[in-house]
């Protein structure tokens, strides 16, 4: 099975604070999706061609949008926008409740438990963490962060070494090249979103290369690729799945 996902998402964070504070807004604006099996196509939706084309489909949350506040060290202080998407959404007689609940548990941060502009743009790659102090060529650093397996079983800490690999003049705009190297291997059993499920064993490895723009902090680009085993109980069932993910996430300012 061979799935590939497409959200795009406009993001404004011009609106900056005397006091350090900052709100940004993000809005998902267009989503596609494809699944083959076998090499026989299964699904292909794109929501600029397509009508909403119902269950499971990857335009459930197509329309959300999110302002957030963030502190001075880019920690969300309060989250809006998305309570009133996922009230309107539970009207919607073409989503199953548990169908609700797993999009709407799946963005939630654990830290501030609010859906923030950071958790609308989630995917299954290596997240870039700036350091708090200043690094020169060569350097490293290490950040915590989440990663969620692909059926949704919940969120699991993990520890990610950057290295910045070098700096760079590309169009006039000053680059970071940032090399990533993430982990996973939690040993408590953990129950997830879905009813009845246990993950009971879960290991992740990924290494990723990302562009930034030094002026802006704006990720240009981030591409990851990523290895996952996951043991689970389901119903007093053992079962497990591996495979592999590549993510890229291009990012594009506007002029």
């Amino acid at each position: 099975m061979t799935q590939s996902a497409t959200n795009y998402i406009t993001i404004d964070a011009s609106e900056k604070n005397a006091d350090g504070t900052q709100k940004v807004t993000a809005e998902i604006t267009r989503v596609a999706q494809t699944l083959t099996m076998g090499g026989v196509s299964v699904l292909k939706y794109d929501s600029a061609v397509n009508a909403n084309m119902g269950l499971g489909n990857n335009g459930m949350l197509l329309g959300l949008k999110i302002t957030t506040l963030y502190d001075q060290d880019g920690n969300p202080i309060k989250s809006e926008g998305a309570d009133e998407f996922f009230k309107k959404l539970m009207t919607d007689p073409q989503y199953l409740k548990v169908e609700f609940e797993l999009a709407k548990g799946h963005l939630m941060d654990e830290e501030s438990g609010q859906i923030t502009v950071d958790s609308s743009n989630e995917y299954y790659g290596v997240q870039i963490r700036m350091p708090k102090t200043s690094v020169a060529v060569g350097e490293t650093w290490t950040t915590e962060g989440f990663w969620e397996p692909p059926m949704r079983g919940g969120k699991f800490k993990t520890s990610t070494k950057h290295a910045l690999k070098e700096v760079k003049t590309e169009s006039g705009r000053k680059i970071a090249v940032i090399t990533s190297k993430m982990t996973c291997h939690p040993e408590k059993p953990k129950q997830t979103l879905i009813e009845g499920m246990i993950v009971t064993k879960l290991d992740v490895s990924a290494e990723s290369i990302a562009s930034v723009d030094i002026e802006s902090g704006l990720i240009l680009k981030n591409t990851s690729d990523a290895d996952f085993e996951v043991e689970y109980i389901i119903d007093s069932v053992k079962d497990k799945v591996s495979g592999k993910i590549k993510t890229t996430v291009t990012q594009t300012p506007k002029q």
